[in-house]
């Protein structure tokens, strides 16, 4: 429907309710902040996970290679991605 039809006294209120509101705006930008902060907890729990398997390694072998180190952080990954 058209406002060009609408009474100008009822067009703002018709107009108004179109737009969302400033604190629903807010509400999308703080559920989005959410997301993308649950996100960054998960990847950093995956490295911190990953890096605990290497120092546990370190510390019971004295050294660790790359590949294993690689290795390690991948197969952290797949245990996080299948929870």
């Amino acid at each position: 429907m058209s406002n060009s039809n609408v009474h100008p006294a009822f067009k703002e209120i018709l107009d108004s309710i179109k737009k969302p509101s400033v604190s629903e705006q807010l509400v999308d930008l703080n559920d989005v902040a959410l997301k993308e902060a649950r996100n960054l907890i998960k990847k950093n729990q995956i490295l911190l996970d990953g890096y605990n398997e290497i120092l546990s390694l370190l510390l019971d072998t004295g050294g660790v290679t790359k590949e294993q180190i690689v290795g390690i952080l991948q197969e952290t990954l797949k245990k996080h991605n299948e929870k």
